[in-house]
């Protein structure tokens, strides 16, 4: 770029200012003391006269002039850009020819640009057009001046890396310090996860640490625009914030406790690093990633930032905050929120609850040791005995309340009440938690809209099959239809069944049967320890413990009674017969017909009593026990027999310090010996018994019994050798007679 020629700059100023003088009007005085000053383009100035042309002269305003300066520059090609700021002035130029130094001056100053023109810019364009006839390019014509800062500041510790961003950039050891992100980690709602936290690298503050040294400047002078404006000297560029206060000495800044390092927005500050949850029940010191000396606060730094913060003081552990401190000056510690202070949780009550003790759910069947499903085993029936626990209710608790950091009560929930109702013969019992609820009989439990109801019969409207699954329960039954083949039903108490027992069915009845038709089936297995009535048994096996009474017949069937078996003449063609099968009783048989032309396999017996039984064999078992123990105690005295002779001899050969134990061995055989003895007597008695009853049996046939069929009294046993009319069987003599 060719430099200006002294002639050449005074000439260009002489010019510009005889231009300024006439547009001055008669206003001469700023030609006289050098500080011409150029009104705003804005203002409205009085007609001047433009050039004379082939029309004569034309009158013109300012503004209207400063057009057509502006429009001749866009004429030859150029144009002009000033900054927003006005601080900047560029001249562009596509293949721009015609214009002179003298021709953009005036358009600067027609676009009011009255300071920091750059004469040499626009000497080096104009040279450029008369080498080479047009300009092309981009070149600064007029530029402002800044004020000098007030004061200069510099940081002890970090420096600036990348400047295009004012709040980044910073760096500390060679990391890159983010204060955006410092800031927008504590200034969030909730807390922030710990991916988020070691994120964010930080430089630790200690209370006292001066964090900016201050630099007075003595060359201290304003600024002006392009348009003459003032720009006054700027005032500090740094001002403390939170926990920073600049010192009157000297004007440096200094943190006031511990904290993180943190510029943003021209405010230096400290941020705490203590956290409070958004519930206000915990304090969390967030432990992000630091450089520089490792620099831990104190206990009572962190206390007073949780007081300052509101937390109450008694909420406040001592320590925590001495743990927390020791961890951080032996960098132990790796969390990156750790809790320092934490609120009571309220402790809401609990509503009352009904637990049951037995399983009142119903089962779409059984799962098998196989893993197959037994689909009869449903669970539909919940029975119970007398004295068993229904259920237990837990009353509802009030709950303890709780306190937050700021020892602010947080109300606890009381737990609800379980309004129960109970229907049937149910006691209650009441403890300190709870009520417990016991079956005062045996019977059915159940349970639906908050009612338990204890029943003492139950009811089945229809047959039992898989709707109801087997039925066990300690109560009375009713069905009003049947039993389906294959299904089982036990009871505890009587039991009504108004169809028929089939194929297959087991029954167990504790109380007493009365079947509305009949047993069947060869698989069919009944059971009553009551008595039985029926209308007619055919190919089923039934064992009652009391009486049975047939209504109709009884066909190849087995039927076992402790008591009398009955079996009704009826109107029909098989009333009152008993053909095939076995059919025995300990007190008696009647029957109308026993056997049939054609069967010869039926059985009539009467055996020994149950009950009678069962008693003199638990009496044998005892004299077999005692009689063991005798023989025992007979062989550790080394005696072949019980013999009192030699016994008492034995006891007198006996060292006196050993005869007492003797004496002992000796009495318990001879108690032994007694009871042994009352053993027999009862055995006999019961014999006696079971004699009796044998013998006061009968079987009577009320009009037919046929040949070939057989009649046993215990072990005695006759066969028909021919037809009969009415006969009655009895034992006597030890013989069977009729």
């Amino acid at each position: 770029m060719a430099k200006k020629s002294p002639e050449t700059k005074n000439i260009l100023s002489h010019e510009d200012n005889f231009l300024k003088i006439m547009e001055g009007g008669d206003d001469f005085s700023s030609f006289f003391d050098g500080s011409l000053e150029r009104e705003s383009v804005t203002d409205t100035r009085e007609p001047v006269l433009s050039p004379i042309g082939t029309d004569g002269p034309v009158t013109q305003t300012a503004q209207e002039k400063k057009h057509v300066d502006l429009d001749a520059l866009k004429e030859c090609g150029l144009e002009l850009i000033v900054s927003k700021d006005g601080m900047i002035a560029h001249l562009i130029g596509k293949e721009s020819h015609s214009f002179t130094p003298e021709s953009i001056v005036k358009a600067l100053e027609d676009e009011g640009i009255i300071q920091g023109i750059i004469f040499d810019s626009i000497i080096q364009i104009t040279a450029i057009l008369e080498q080479e006839g047009s300009w092309t390019g981009k070149i600064v014509v007029a530029r402002g001046a800044s004020p000098t800062k007030q004061e200069k500041i510099s940081f002890p510790f970090i420096s600036r890396g990348e400047r295009d961003d004012p709040e980044e950039g910073w760096i500390v050891d060679g990391s890159k310090l983010s204060f955006a992100a410092l800031t927008e980690l504590f200034h969030r709602d909730d807390l922030p996860g710990e991916e988020e936290v070691s994120q964010v690298v930080v430089r630790p503050i200690k209370p006292g640490e001066t964090l900016a040294v201050v630099e007075a400047r003595q060359d201290q002078a304003p600024g002006f625009d392009l348009y003459g404006h003032t720009i006054p000297i700027a005032k500090p560029v740094l001002v403390p914030g939170e926990k920073v206060i600049r010192k009157n000495k000297n004007g440096n800044y200094e943190a006031t406790t511990f904290g993180y390092l943190c510029i943003k927005e021209n405010v230096i500050s400290v941020i705490s690093p203590v956290l409070i949850s958004q519930d206000n029940m915990a304090a969390y010191f967030v432990n992000c990633p630091h450089r520089g000396a490792i620099k831990e606060p104190s206990p009572s730094s962190i206390k007073y930032q949780l007081i300052m913060k509101g937390v109450a003081e008694r909420r406040i552990p001592q320590g925590l905050l001495e743990t927390l401190c020791t961890g951080l000056k032996q960098n132990k510690i790796s969390k990156t929120l750790v809790k320092i202070a934490s609120g009571v949780q309220p402790v809401h009550g609990q509503d009352a609850k009904l637990i049951f003790n037995i399983d009142l759910g119903k089962k779409a069947g059984t799962i098998l040791e196989d893993n197959s499903i037994d689909l009869k085993e449903r669970n539909t029936i919940h029975s119970v005995s007398e004295g068993d626990i229904l259920a237990s209710k837990y009353l509802a608790t009030t709950g303890t309340p709780g306190i937050t950091l700021f020892n602010k009560k947080l109300k606890q929930k009381r737990g609800a009440d379980l309004n129960l109702t109970i229907q049937g013969p149910v006691i209650s019992k009441k403890y300190t938690d709870r009520v417990e609820y016991y079956a005062q009989v045996p019977g059915i439990i159940s349970f639906a809209n908050n009612t338990l109801t204890l029943t003492d019969v139950y009811r089945v409207d229809g047959n039992v099959d898989y709707a109801t699954g087997n039925i066990n329960v300690t109560t009375g039954l009713i069905v009003t239809e049947s039993i389906k083949p294959g299904f089982k039903v036990s009871t505890a108490g009587d039991t009504v069944i108004g169809g028929t027992v089939e194929n297959g069915a087991h029954i167990l009845v504790r109380g007493n049967l009365n079947v509305g038709k009949g047993i069947i089936g060869k698989d069919t297995k009944v059971i009553v320890m009551g008595s039985l009535q029926a209308e007619f048994v055919q190919d089923a096996e039934i064992m009652v413990k009391g009486d049975v009474e047939i209504g109709s017949y009884s066909f190849n069937g087995t039927i076992q009674s402790g008591g009398k078996i009955v079996v009704k003449t009826s109107a029909t063609q098989k009333g009152g017969k008993v053909v095939g099968g076995v059919i025995c009783a300990s007190k008696g048989i009647t029957m109308s017909t026993f056997g049939g032309p054609a069967n010869k396999n039926t059985l009539a017996a009467i055996q020994r009593d149950v009950e009678s039984l069962s008693l003199l064999k638990k009496i044998q078992m005892e004299i077999q026990n005692c009689t063991g123990t005798i023989m025992k105690i007979i062989k550790s005295l080394q005696l072949e027999a019980v013999d009192m002779d030699l016994i008492r001899n034995l006891i007198k050969k006996t060292p006196a310090e050993k005869r007492e134990n003797l004496i002992k061995i000796v009495d318990n055989l001879s108690k032994l010996i007694k009871v042994r003895t009352e053993l027999l007597d009862k055995e006999k008695s019961a014999e006696k018994k079971i004699e009796l009853a044998l013998k006061k049996a009968k079987i009577r046939i009320e009009s037919d019994a046929f040949l070939g069929n057989k009649v046993r009294f215990d072990d005695r046993q006759i066969t028909l050798d021919r037809d009969l009319g009415p006969a009655v069987f009895e034992l006597q003599d030890d013989k069977i007679i009729f």
